[in-house]
């Protein structure tokens, strides 16, 4: 019985690498992107684009094992979550407010050291902050932001 079952999952396994994947990079638009429209400093800009472009703007890298299902289902979920959180691809199209409130948002996330996420930043190594690069960003977020 315990062969059947795994031989079962083996045939499932190989038979789900033939869904096709959604595709998730629109074109992407420079004018509309969070740098050019908000003056940073470039240790910032640098953060920003290594802890948290990747999930959250149409700048993605997949990695190879992205090719492999049921991960890419699970990397995919996690950047279609991002960009519906925070988009910095389309930062000229929210409004101000929405913008304000996406900063403080992002302010507390990094600040409370819940962003970047730790299942990102184990193969990441460019997007794990130290204490003082997590304080620049909050801080940084926090300024774009107001009550």
């Amino acid at each position: 019985m315990k062969k059947k079952a795994f031989i079962g999952f083996i045939v499932i396994l190989v038979l789900i690498q033939f869904i096709p994947k959604r595709e998730m990079l629109p074109p992407v638009d420079e004018s509309q992107d969070f740098f050019s429209v908000v003056n940073a400093p470039e240790e910032v800009e640098t953060l920003v684009k290594d802890a948290c472009y990747q999930c959250h703007s149409h700048s993605q890298e997949f990695p190879w094992y992205d090719a492999v299902q049921p991960i890419s289902w699970w990397i995919r979920g996690h950047v279609y979550y991002g960009q519906n959180s925070l988009d910095f691809a389309t930062w000229s199209q929210q409004d101000a407010s929405e913008q304000s409130h996406k900063m403080l948002e992002a302010s507390e996330e990094v600040a409370s050291a819940h962003m970047p996420m730790k299942s990102y930043t184990w193969m990441h190594e460019e997007a794990q902050l130290d204490e003082r690069e997590r304080k620049l960003l909050a801080a940084f977020f926090k300024s774009m932001g107001s009550d």
